[in-house]
């Protein structure tokens, strides 16, 4: 995992979800569990 850039590639693609990354101009892959607090 590197939050950095976003980038994530395990688990079941269906448990994924596309965002905005800490940068704000990339996608992170991330758990539709994944609660953060921004």
């Amino acid at each position: 995992i590197n939050e950095a850039s976003g980038l994530m590639v395990s688990g079941d693609p269906k448990a994924w979800s596309i965002g905005p990354n800490k940068a704000g101009n990339l996608v992170a892959i991330k758990p539709i569990t994944d609660q953060e607090p921004n």
